[in-house]
This record gives structure tokens, sequence and C-alpha cells, in this order.
């Protein structure tokens, strides 16, 4: 079994329940890295293209590219697998756990209903997530099988991403200044 070390430090709750699954997810993971220089407070709000009238959808190559024209100082990694690579993304998503770097995990669920998740803990059988639709003070643990998302991954055209921070550096004083 892996588990990020101090991973329940962190807690986010999505804001936009219809799609700010990665926005809220991002922030989590720059919560997890103690990014500076980022406005929490108005995070999701600023990288949620599809409610914020800056046009287009909300995916892993979006945020990477808006959050990093915006933060110079965070490096986000994206990475892709095919329609028939669900093994290989649980495995990859395992070796980053392993290393205690938080990813988030690209679901398309069997009802059609595509979620963005930070992945907290992973073992042979199970992953465990955090769900952040639940309020502040309530437990966002949700354990998925890891058969079942290779499976949902065979069967879906969408939902095969995950992110990461690659790296956060310090921001230098015009960055912590800026708006």
């Amino acid at each position: 079994m892996a588990r990020l070390v101090d991973a329940d430090r962190v807690r986010v709750v999505q804001r936009n329940p219809l799609s700010g699954c990665i926005p809220a997810g991002t922030e989590w993971l720059l919560r997890y890295h103690r990014a500076g220089g980022v406005d929490f407070r108005r995070f999701q709000e600023e990288f949620d293209r599809e409610s914020n009238g800056t046009g287009g959808g909300n995916t892993f190559g979006s945020i990477k590219q808006d959050v990093e024209a915006r933060h110079s100082h965070i490096t986000l990694e994206h990475e892709n697998f095919g329609q028939g690579d669900g093994v290989k993304k649980l495995d990859r998503v395992e070796t980053l756990v392993r290393t205690n770097v938080p990813c988030l995990l690209a679901l398309l669920l069997p009802n059609g209903y595509f979620h963005a998740v930070p992945v907290i803990e992973i073992d042979a059988d199970a992953i465990r997530v955090r769900w952040m639709h639940h309020a502040q003070n309530e437990d966002q643990t949700v354990q998925l099988f890891r058969g079942d998302i290779a499976r949902w991954h065979a069967q879906s055209a969408g939902g095969h991403d995950l992110l990461w921070v690659k790296g956060v550096s310090k921001p230098s004083a015009k960055l912590i200044g800026s708006s």
C-alpha cells in the first residue's frame, strides 16, 4: 500500500459542482505542495473556463496551460493514456503516490459523469481519493476499485488523463504582489 504523507491536512471543497472538479483538484494539488504566490480564495473561479467566461472547456491540458501562464513558478505534468491503457494509468498513479507525489485522476464513470479527483492512497485492489463535493467538515474519502477504474477506462472515450505538480519554486516578490 502507498499513501501520501500528511494528505489529511489538505481539504478543498469544489465550489462549482457542475464544472469545477479540475480547478478544485488542481487547487488541492497546489495546497498539498504548499505552493506560494497563489490566491486560493479565487483559484477555482479564476481557472474554471466553463463558468468564468474565458471560453473553452476545463481539461487537464487547459488548466496546465492557464496555471503555468499565470504562475511561472509552478510546473504541472499532464499525461494521457490510450483507451486500453487503464492498468498502465493505475501503475503510474501507484508510482507517483509511492514517491509522495499526489495526482489528479480523471474518471469517466459508467453513468457518463466525468470527475477528476486527487488520489491519496493506492493498494493492489483499490484507490482512495478525495471526492471534493462534500462539505469541509465531512469525510471526503471515497474508495474505488482498481478493476472498475481499468474497465471504465477501457469502455470510455475520455477520462484517460493524470495531472500532477512537477515542480514549485519560490515565487518572486512580483508574483506574490500581482493580481
